[in-house]
C-alpha cells in the first residue's frame, strides 16, 4: 500500500532548508537556490575530475531561491544554439523568475544577459523545473506554483520571451525533452500514485498534450524525474519512495504515448528513495541517486530498455543528502549535487567502461554555499548528436578488458552456459539448493525457474539478452514469463546469476525427457547460448 502523498513528499521528495570545444574545457555549474540572494557557483574540471572554482564565482542570479525543495526538480540547464551561442539558465523559485547567462566556453565565466532575470507566470514561493530543446530554441519551465508549463523562445543573445502556457493536472517535477526534439516528458508525483505527462512539441515550440496523458507508474512510490534515451524510444523514471529504489521504464510510441516495458518497474532490493535518474551519454547505463541511503545505483540498459543492476556505490567524505546529477558530453565523469544546512558539496565520479563509479581524488568539493544545492549542470552538456564546431580531443578511458569467454566457440556454435532448473514460483534462492533432477509436471499451471549461472569470466545478468530466451523440451519453446529485475547468487559462489521464469505448459516437456534445454542470445544479438540441466517428468 502506498504512503499518503503528503507524507511521501515530505519524507522522500523534499529537502527543506531556511565557443569552442576545441580546447576541451569542461565546467560544472550549481544552482545554489539560496534565499534571499540566489547565485550560481562555477567550477572548471581538469582531466582527473578535480574541480576548481572559477574567478568571480559565485554569480548572482538577480532573484531569490527557495532554500530547498523537490529533489527531482532540475533548476539549471545549458542551451547551445545553432548560431554558436552557449547559455545557462537558472530558476529562482523564491522570486518566480529565471536568470540567463552567457557562458565563456574557454574560461567558464558567466555574463548575465542584459535583460535577465525573466518573470514567469508563477506566483508565490515554489519550485521551477527547467528543460531545453536540443536545438537551443526553446526553454520550458514547470511552475509548481500554478501547476503549469511556460514556454519561452530563446533569442540569439540568450534572452527569453514567454509566448505560451499550458495547465497541468498536478505540480510538475522533473522534465526532459526527447533528443529528437518531438516530445516533452513531465514527472507528476502528485497525480494519483505518480505519473508522466507527455506533450508533443511543434516547430514553433507550442505544446500539445498527448492522448492518454498522464501515464501512471506501477511502482510503490511516486514517479518524479527521469531521462530519455538518444533514439527517443524509452523514458526512464525514478520514483520517490520511502522504500527500496524503484525505476519505471516506458516505451515511447510513434504518437508519443507511453507504455510500460516488460519487467517494469525495476526494483533491485537495494537503495532507498530514488528521485533522480540520469543516462550515460552512450545510453548503456542508468545512474540513480538514492536520497535515503547516500548511494548511487548503476543499471545496465538493454536494447529493449530493460534494466539489470550492475553495482551500487556509496558516497564517502560527506554527510549530506544527494540531489540532482549530470554527465558531460565526454561521458568521463558523473557529477552529483549534495546539500546540508552547513555546506553544499559536489561529488565527482569517474565512469569506467563497464559503468562502475570511482570517486575522484579530492571529491567531494565544497561550494562554500549552504543549504540549497539540489541541481547542477555540466558544460559541454550531454548531447546525442555530435556538437557543431571542432571536435574535442579523444578521451582515452581506463583500459578494461572485456569479459573473456572460455572456451571460445567455433564459428556458428552456441556458447555453453551452466543453468539450474527449479519448478517453483518461490522467489527464495534456497530453491536452487541440491543436485537432484527437478521434477516437472507438464500439466502444471505454474512456472519453472531457471538460473543462468555466472562465473569469474561470465556475468550472466549483463551479458545475456533476457528477452531472447526460450526454454523447454527442445529449447526453442517461447515460454518466457519474465526475468528477475535484480540479480541473485543462487549457488552462493559470490557471482550474480540471472533468474528467469517460464510458463510450464508452454515448455512442451514430454514423458521420458531427462533434460531441459535453454537457448538464447547475448546482448550483441548474434552470439548464441545454450544450457541444459537434468529434469524428471512426473507421470
Amino acid at each position: 500500500m502506498k504512503a499518503p502523498l503528503s507524507i511521501a513528499l515530505m519524507i522522500s521528495g523534499l529537502a527543506s532548508y531556511p565557443a569552442s570545444l576545441a580546447a576541451q574545457s569542461r565546467f560544472v555549474y550549481a544552482n545554489n537556490d539560496l534565499f534571499p540572494g540566489n547565485n550560481v557557483s562555477a567550477f572548471s574540471v581538469d582531466a582527473t575530475g578535480n574541480l576548481t572554482e572559477i574567478l568571480n564565482s559565485p554569480f548572482a542570479t538577480g532573484g531569490s531561491g527557495t532554500g530547498g525543495g523537490a529533489y527531482a526538480v532540475n533548476r539549471i540547464v545549458v542551451a547551445s544554439t545553432a548560431a554558436g551561442g552557449n547559455f545557462l539558465y537558472a530558476s529562482n523559485g523564491g522570486s518566480q523568475n529565471i536568470a540567463a547567462f552567457a557562458i565563456d566556453p574557454s574560461l567558464g565565466g558567466l555574463t548575465p544577459v542584459p535583460t535577465s532575470p525573466y518573470a514567469t507566470s508563477g506566483t508565490g514561493w515554489s519550485d521551477i523545473s527547467l528543460a531545453v530543446s536540443p536545438n537551443g530554441q526553446f526553454l520550458f519551465a514547470g511552475l509548481t506554483a500554478n501547476k503549469s508549463i511556460a514556454t519561452f523562445s530563446i533569442a540569439a543573445d540568450g534572452s527569453l520571451s514567454q509566448f505560451s502556457s499550458i495547465a497541468m493536472t498536478a505540480m510538475p517535477a522533473g522534465m526532459q525533452v526527447s533528443p529528437d526534439g518531438k516530445y516533452l516528458a513531465v514527472g507528476l508525483p502528485g497525480f494519483g500514485s505518480g505519473a508522466v505527462a507527455m506533450f508533443s512539441i511543434a516547430s514553433n515550440g507550442s505544446l500539445t498534450m498527448i492522448n492518454g496523458t498522464p501515464f501512471g507508474d506501477s511502482g510503490a512510490g511516486f514517479l518524479a524525474c527521469g531521462d530519455i534515451d538518444c533514439p527517443s524510444r524509452h523514458r526512464f523514471g525514478g520514483e520517490m519512495t520511502t522504500g527500496n529504489s524503484t525505476v519505471d521504464v516506458f516505451s515511447i510510441g510513434s504518437t508519443g504515448a507511453l507504455s510500460r516495458i516488460q519487467g517494469s518497474p525495476f526494483s533491485p532490493g537495494t537503495g532507498t528513495n530514488s528521485n533522480v535518474a540520469v543516462l550515460s551519454p552512450n545510453d548503456q547505463f542508468l545512474f540513480v541517486s538514492n536520497q535515503g541511503s547516500a548511494s548511487i545505483l548503476t543499471f545496465g540498459v538493454g536494447s529493449t530498455g530493460a534494466l539489470a543492476l550492475a553495482n551500487s556505490t556509496f558516497l564517502t567524505g560527506g554527510t549530506n543528502t544527494l540531489g540532482g546529477m549530470a554527465t558531460d558530453q565526454s561521458g568521463s565523469f558523473l557529477y552529483v549535487a549534495s546539500h546540508s544546512t552547513t555546506t553544499d558539496l559536489i561529488y565527482v565520479f569517474n565512469i569506467a567502461a563497464d559503468g562502475s563509479l570511482t570517486q575522484t581524488a579530492g571529491s567531494p568539493f565544497d561550494t562554500r554555499q549552504a543549504g540549497g544545492l539540489l541541481s547542477l549542470a555540466a558544460f559541454p552538456a550531454k548531447a546525442c548528436a555530435a556538437p557543431t564546431g571542432p571536435p574535442p580531443p579523444p578521451v582515452t578511458p581506463p583500459p578494461v578488458a572485456p569479459p573473456p569467454v572460455t572456451p571460445p566457440p567455433t564459428p556458428g556454435s552456441p556458447i555453453t552456459v551452466k543453468i539450474d532448473i527449479r519448478p517453483s514460483d518461490d522467489e527464495h534462492d534456497s530453491d536452487f539448493q541440491g543436485s537432484q533432477a527437478s521434477v516437472i509436471n507438464p500439466k502444471s499451471h505454474g512456472k519453472i525457474r531457471v538460473a543462468i549461472l555466472s562465473s569469474a569470466t561470465f556475468n550472466a545478468p549483463s551479458l545475456v539478452d533476457m528477452h531472447s530466451l526460450t526454454f523447454g523440451h527442445s529449447g526453442t519453446e517461447p515460454s518466457l514469463a519474465y526475468c528477475e529485475a535484480h540479480s541473485l547468487d543462487v549457488n552462493h559462489d559470490h557471482f550474480p546469476d540471472l533468474v528467469c521464469s517460464f510458463y510450464t505448459q508452454k515448455t512442451n516437456f514430454q514423458k521420458g525427457d531427462t533434460i531441459g534445454i535453454l537457448k538464447g542470445l547475448l546482448m550483441d544479438k548474434t552470439t548464441a547460448i545454450e544450457g541444459t540441466d537434468s529434469v524428471k517428468i512426473a507421470h
